[in-house]
């Protein structure tokens, strides 16, 4: 058997593939089903985490618990009480640090006992360390799997910032715990990504756990399709549609970029791999008539892509058009 330490904290690349896919079944899980969090409680229990395995428990059995009734009232009090003792256990020491001190914020950000995301911060200077964010250097990418706890979250995202390089990316690419990410974005202080900066990403064999990816900024419409058809990013739920259609002046403002941003979108539903997305973003964006035939003939979109996302109709939109994308997209508004 391992030292305790090693299960308590397992190195990656060495997982076990029962385990991963009993996390999967956690992060994927409806928001009312404990079920798959409590069998993950029962196989922590047997490869020796009982503290994990009775804090997943414990949180679920707590999420039962209303203060309106008092017999309840008094049983949610025991459970509190209950998950601070196993918080201070030695086993989940590094849990904890992932976890803000107020208890109102540990049960917001900690959902059946596990993180539910952490996202780290890679950047060339330490800037931030409030929980549940963390920075990270290139050079501490290797090491993260010692820091962070992975087999206690739900969510692994990395943001990319203003600062970073191919470089850094390339690092982040080459590291072999990547299959563990779920989200990647560039946030507000990342408002351009050049050209090729994320290439070594999209070549690298590890984004199997992709789900999302998401910026607030402006991308390359072909570095966008490409990270959408990577051989490796095959499991990508939503597409930003608004990223593809716009692109970044020198100022770093944002300006319509539809012949680029057409042909990308264009590349991206023609595949199948359009048919796993479940939305096409928040951001706004406008249907013209272009677009709309994009969309339209599309086989592989889901009919329901578009229900929640924030767009309208262009004024070059012909009638006929926008009455068959209303039709197709949005039979829930018509």
């Amino acid at each position: 058997m391992p030292p305790r330490r090693t299960i308590l904290n397992p190195s990656i690349p060495a997982t076990f593939p029962e385990r991963d896919a009993l996390l999967a079944a956690v992060r994927d899980a409806d928001t009312h089903d404990d079920l798959p969090a409590l069998v993950y409680a029962d196989w922590q229990e047997e490869h020796n985490q009982p503290e994990h395995a009775e804090l997943i428990r414990v949180m679920c059995e707590l999420r039962k618990t209303r203060e309106e009734d008092q017999e309840q009232k008094e049983r949610r009090k025991k459970l509190i009480t209950r998950m601070g003792e196993l918080f201070k256990t030695p086993a989940l020491k590094p849990l904890r640090r992932l976890l803000p001190n107020r208890q109102d914020d540990v049960l917001r950000r900690c959902h059946r006992g596990f993180v539910f995301r952490l996202t780290i911060f890679l950047s060339d200077q330490k800037s931030r360390s409030s929980p549940p964010v963390t920075d990270v250097l290139a050079s501490e990418l290797a090491a993260l799997p010692t820091i962070v706890p992975f087999d206690k979250l739900n969510w692994l995202g990395v943001c990319l910032h203003h600062d970073v390089t191919t470089e850094q990316v390339a690092a982040l690419a080459a590291v072999p715990w990547l299959n563990r990410l779920t989200w990647l974005e560039t946030g507000e202080e990342s408002p351009h990504i050049a050209p090729g900066m994320l290439a070594p990403l999209i070549g690298s064999k590890n984004l199997g756990g992709l789900l999302g990816f998401e910026t607030t900024g402006t991308i390359a419409a072909s570095e966008l399709a490409g990270l959408y058809l990577s051989k490796s990013a095959t499991d990508l739920r939503e597409f930003p549609m608004w990223a593809a259609l716009y692109r970044t002046t020198p100022d770093n403002s944002a300006e319509p970029n539809r012949e680029a941003g057409l042909a990308a979108i264009e590349k991206v539903m023609s595949s199948p791999r359009a048919q796993q997305f479940t939305t096409t973003g928040e951001n706004g964006f406008a249907v013209d008539e272009p677009l709309a035939e994009i969309l339209l003939a599309s086989k592989y979109l889901k009919d329901s892509c578009l229900f929640y996302s924030d767009y309208d109709f262009a004024r070059d939109i012909t009638p006929r058009t926008e009455a068959l994308f209303i039709k197709r997209f949005r039979p829930s508004r018509s």
